[in-house]
Protein backbone atom coordinates (compact mmCIF):
# COMPACT_ATOMS: atom_id res chain seq x y z
CA UNK A 1 0.00 0.00 0.00
CA UNK A 2 0.97 3.65 -0.99
CA UNK A 3 -0.71 6.51 1.46
CA UNK A 4 -0.66 9.91 -0.01
CA UNK A 5 -1.79 13.03 2.09
CA UNK A 6 -2.55 15.97 0.22
CA UNK A 7 -3.07 19.44 2.06
CA UNK A 8 -6.09 21.32 0.24
CA UNK A 9 -4.66 23.91 -2.08
CA UNK A 10 -5.11 27.41 -0.56
CA UNK A 11 -8.38 28.91 0.86
CA UNK A 12 -9.47 32.08 1.43
CA UNK A 13 -8.47 31.57 5.01
CA UNK A 14 -4.79 31.16 4.22
CA UNK A 15 -4.84 34.07 1.80
CA UNK A 16 -6.18 36.55 4.23
CA UNK A 17 -3.40 35.01 7.32
CA UNK A 18 -0.69 35.20 4.88
CA UNK A 19 -1.52 39.03 4.09
CA UNK A 20 -1.94 39.60 7.93
CA UNK A 21 -1.15 37.04 10.39
CA UNK A 22 -1.98 39.15 13.07
CA UNK A 23 -5.30 39.76 12.13
CA UNK A 24 -7.50 37.76 14.24
CA UNK A 25 -10.69 36.42 11.93
CA UNK A 26 -12.17 33.17 11.03
CA UNK A 27 -13.81 31.76 7.91
CA UNK A 28 -16.26 29.18 8.84
CA UNK A 29 -15.76 27.01 5.49
CA UNK A 30 -13.94 28.68 3.45
CA UNK A 31 -13.26 27.89 -0.49
CA UNK A 32 -10.49 27.89 -2.76
CA UNK A 33 -8.87 31.29 -4.03
CA UNK A 34 -8.02 31.86 -7.85
CA UNK A 35 -4.26 30.86 -6.54
CA UNK A 36 -5.73 28.14 -5.02
CA UNK A 37 -7.74 26.50 -8.14
CA UNK A 38 -4.93 27.23 -10.09
CA UNK A 39 -2.83 25.12 -7.51
CA UNK A 40 -5.35 21.96 -7.51
CA UNK A 41 -5.50 21.95 -11.39
CA UNK A 42 -1.47 21.95 -11.30
CA UNK A 43 -1.42 18.91 -9.08
CA UNK A 44 -4.57 17.12 -10.45
CA UNK A 45 -2.40 17.50 -13.97
CA UNK A 46 1.09 16.03 -12.31
CA UNK A 47 -0.87 13.00 -11.19
CA UNK A 48 -2.54 11.91 -14.20
CA UNK A 49 0.37 12.73 -16.11
CA UNK A 50 2.11 10.06 -14.16
CA UNK A 51 -0.97 7.85 -13.46
CA UNK A 52 -0.27 4.93 -15.37
CA UNK A 53 0.12 1.73 -13.12
CA UNK A 54 3.72 1.77 -11.88
CA UNK A 55 6.19 -0.81 -12.95
CA UNK A 56 6.36 -2.40 -9.51
CA UNK A 57 10.06 -1.23 -8.69
CA UNK A 58 10.51 -0.96 -4.98
CA UNK A 59 12.96 1.21 -5.97
CA UNK A 60 11.02 4.34 -7.11
CA UNK A 61 10.68 7.47 -3.96
CA UNK A 62 10.10 10.23 -6.87
CA UNK A 63 7.06 7.89 -8.48
CA UNK A 64 8.85 8.65 -11.97
CA UNK A 65 7.07 5.20 -13.22
CA UNK A 66 3.76 6.54 -11.97
CA UNK A 67 1.60 7.53 -9.02
CA UNK A 68 -1.79 4.84 -10.49
CA UNK A 69 -3.64 6.52 -7.61
CA UNK A 70 -6.83 3.92 -7.00
CA UNK A 71 -9.05 5.73 -4.40
CA UNK A 72 -9.46 9.24 -3.61
CA UNK A 73 -10.34 10.18 0.09
CA UNK A 74 -11.00 13.97 0.70
CA UNK A 75 -12.63 15.94 4.12
CA UNK A 76 -16.03 17.25 3.93
CA UNK A 77 -15.04 20.89 4.22
CA UNK A 78 -15.37 22.95 1.13
CA UNK A 79 -11.78 24.22 -0.10
CA UNK A 80 -10.13 19.65 0.39
CA UNK A 81 -13.67 18.81 -1.77
CA UNK A 82 -12.44 21.75 -4.35
CA UNK A 83 -9.21 20.26 -4.43
CA UNK A 84 -9.90 16.42 -4.54
CA UNK A 85 -12.68 16.96 -7.53
CA UNK A 86 -10.14 19.04 -9.62
CA UNK A 87 -8.05 15.73 -9.09
CA UNK A 88 -10.84 12.89 -9.36
CA UNK A 89 -11.84 14.92 -12.67
CA UNK A 90 -8.40 14.44 -13.98
CA UNK A 91 -7.86 10.43 -12.64
CA UNK A 92 -11.45 9.85 -13.69
CA UNK A 93 -12.19 8.49 -10.17
CA UNK A 94 -14.69 8.63 -7.32
CA UNK A 95 -14.12 11.00 -4.23
CA UNK A 96 -14.86 9.60 -1.13
CA UNK A 97 -16.08 11.80 1.40
CA UNK A 98 -15.63 11.20 4.96
CA UNK A 99 -16.63 13.69 7.76
CA UNK A 100 -13.32 12.55 10.30
CA UNK A 101 -10.85 14.33 7.55
CA UNK A 102 -11.49 17.65 8.88
CA UNK A 103 -9.30 20.21 10.30
CA UNK A 104 -9.27 20.22 13.70
CA UNK A 105 -12.22 22.38 15.49
CA UNK A 106 -14.62 21.51 12.64
CA UNK A 107 -17.42 24.23 11.58
CA UNK A 108 -17.92 26.84 13.85
CA UNK A 109 -18.40 30.53 14.16
CA UNK A 110 -15.80 32.22 16.03
CA UNK A 111 -16.51 35.76 18.17
CA UNK A 112 -13.01 36.13 18.84
CA UNK A 113 -13.62 39.43 21.69
CA UNK A 114 -14.90 36.77 24.25
CA UNK A 115 -12.90 33.57 22.62
CA UNK A 116 -16.18 32.13 22.24
CA UNK A 117 -16.46 29.14 19.15
CA UNK A 118 -20.49 28.11 18.26
CA UNK A 119 -20.47 24.99 15.76
CA UNK A 120 -22.74 25.41 12.45
CA UNK A 121 -24.60 22.86 10.97
CA UNK A 122 -22.05 22.60 7.50
CA UNK A 123 -22.57 22.23 4.39
CA UNK A 124 -26.00 19.74 3.21
CA UNK A 125 -26.36 17.21 1.04
CA UNK A 126 -28.03 19.86 -1.78
CA UNK A 127 -25.21 21.69 -1.43
CA UNK A 128 -22.54 18.93 -2.37
CA UNK A 129 -25.03 17.24 -4.59
CA UNK A 130 -25.70 20.32 -7.38
CA UNK A 131 -21.68 21.38 -7.08
CA UNK A 132 -19.53 18.13 -7.05
CA UNK A 133 -21.19 14.86 -8.83
CA UNK A 134 -18.45 12.80 -8.26
CA UNK A 135 -18.62 13.13 -4.78
CA UNK A 136 -19.90 10.10 -2.89
CA UNK A 137 -21.19 11.11 0.48
CA UNK A 138 -20.77 8.87 3.59
CA UNK A 139 -23.02 6.72 5.22
CA UNK A 140 -22.84 9.14 8.26
CA UNK A 141 -23.76 12.10 6.52
CA UNK A 142 -26.54 14.47 8.30
CA UNK A 143 -28.47 16.27 5.06
CA UNK A 144 -29.29 19.01 6.61
CA UNK A 145 -25.77 19.94 7.14
CA UNK A 146 -22.82 17.49 7.91
CA UNK A 147 -21.06 19.00 10.86
CA UNK A 148 -23.95 20.15 13.36
CA UNK A 149 -21.66 19.43 17.00
CA UNK A 150 -20.13 21.67 18.65
CA UNK A 151 -16.64 23.09 18.51
CA UNK A 152 -13.88 20.18 18.70
CA UNK A 153 -11.11 20.75 21.00
CA UNK A 154 -7.30 20.07 19.99
CA UNK A 155 -7.02 17.24 22.17
CA UNK A 156 -9.69 15.46 21.08
CA UNK A 157 -7.75 15.47 17.29
CA UNK A 158 -4.96 12.74 18.00
CA UNK A 159 -7.51 10.31 18.97
CA UNK A 160 -9.42 10.82 15.40
CA UNK A 161 -6.63 10.99 13.66
CA UNK A 162 -5.54 7.35 14.90
CA UNK A 163 -9.02 6.56 14.09
CA UNK A 164 -8.71 7.44 11.22
CA UNK A 165 -5.07 5.65 10.34
CA UNK A 166 -6.18 2.43 11.56
CA UNK A 167 -8.79 1.89 9.62
CA UNK A 168 -7.34 3.16 6.14
CA UNK A 169 -4.87 0.19 7.02
CA UNK A 170 -7.66 -2.19 7.67
CA UNK A 171 -8.85 -1.34 4.00
CA UNK A 172 -5.64 -1.24 2.49
CA UNK A 173 -3.01 -2.38 3.86
CA UNK A 174 -2.43 -5.62 2.53
CA UNK A 175 -2.63 -4.79 -1.22
CA UNK A 176 -1.84 -2.91 -3.98
CA UNK A 177 -3.55 0.10 -3.29
CA UNK A 178 -2.62 4.09 -3.81
CA UNK A 179 -4.72 5.49 -1.34
CA UNK A 180 -4.79 9.75 -1.29
CA UNK A 181 -5.89 11.73 1.49
CA UNK A 182 -7.18 15.01 0.33
CA UNK A 183 -7.34 17.20 4.29
CA UNK A 184 -5.88 19.71 6.42
CA UNK A 185 -2.42 21.18 7.78
CA UNK A 186 -3.17 20.91 11.07
CA UNK A 187 -5.24 17.25 10.42
CA UNK A 188 -2.05 15.88 8.66
CA UNK A 189 0.18 16.53 11.27
CA UNK A 190 -1.73 14.51 14.01
CA UNK A 191 -2.09 12.13 11.42
CA UNK A 192 1.73 11.32 10.18
CA UNK A 193 2.25 11.51 14.15
CA UNK A 194 -0.12 8.15 14.27
CA UNK A 195 2.04 7.32 11.43
CA UNK A 196 5.45 7.64 13.60
CA UNK A 197 3.48 6.17 16.65
CA UNK A 198 3.68 9.51 18.70
CA UNK A 199 1.13 9.30 21.64
CA UNK A 200 -0.96 11.61 21.79
CA UNK A 201 0.42 13.63 24.38
CA UNK A 202 3.38 13.73 22.14
CA UNK A 203 1.57 14.86 19.44
CA UNK A 204 0.48 17.46 21.74
CA UNK A 205 3.18 18.43 23.15
CA UNK A 206 5.12 19.29 19.68
CA UNK A 207 2.40 21.67 18.43
CA UNK A 208 2.29 22.88 21.77
CA UNK A 209 6.43 23.82 21.11
CA UNK A 210 5.95 24.87 17.79
CA UNK A 211 7.23 21.60 15.89
CA UNK A 212 5.22 21.06 12.68
CA UNK A 213 5.77 18.93 9.38
CA UNK A 214 5.35 21.57 7.56
CA UNK A 215 2.85 21.50 4.39
CA UNK A 216 2.90 24.07 1.72
CA UNK A 217 -1.08 23.82 -0.05
CA UNK A 218 -1.07 21.02 -2.40
CA UNK A 219 2.04 19.43 -0.80
CA UNK A 220 2.33 15.88 -1.03
CA UNK A 221 3.59 13.53 1.43
CA UNK A 222 4.28 9.76 0.60
CA UNK A 223 4.04 6.76 3.34
CA UNK A 224 4.56 2.99 1.87
CA UNK A 225 3.24 0.30 4.43
CA UNK A 226 3.15 -3.17 4.14
CA UNK A 227 2.56 -5.87 6.45
CA UNK A 228 6.01 -5.81 8.27
CA UNK A 229 6.88 -2.35 7.26
CA UNK A 230 5.92 1.51 7.55
CA UNK A 231 8.20 4.28 6.19
CA UNK A 232 7.57 7.97 4.85
CA UNK A 233 9.59 8.39 1.31
CA UNK A 234 8.68 11.99 0.73
CA UNK A 235 7.29 14.92 2.51
CA UNK A 236 5.65 18.05 1.40
CA UNK A 237 6.52 17.72 -2.42
CA UNK A 238 5.72 20.70 -4.45
CA UNK A 239 7.72 20.34 -7.71
CA UNK A 240 4.06 20.15 -9.49
CA UNK A 241 3.75 23.95 -8.59
CA UNK A 242 5.59 26.79 -10.48
CA UNK A 243 7.16 29.58 -8.37
CA UNK A 244 4.29 31.78 -8.85
CA UNK A 245 1.94 29.23 -7.26
CA UNK A 246 3.42 28.03 -4.10
CA UNK A 247 1.84 29.12 -0.98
Amino acid sequence: MQLYFLRHAQSESNARWQDDPDTSFHFPDPGLTTLGQRQAEAVAQALARRSSVPNGNPHDPGNRTGYGITHIYSSLMHRAVETATAIGDALNLPIHGRTDLHEWGGIYSLDAEKDIREGLPGNDRAFFESRFPRLELPPDFKDDGWWGRPYEPRTDVPARTRRVFEDLMGRHRNGGDRVLVVSHGGFLNFLLAAVVNLTADQAQANLDANFWFVLNNTGLTRVDIGPMFCGIVYHNRIDHLGDDLIS
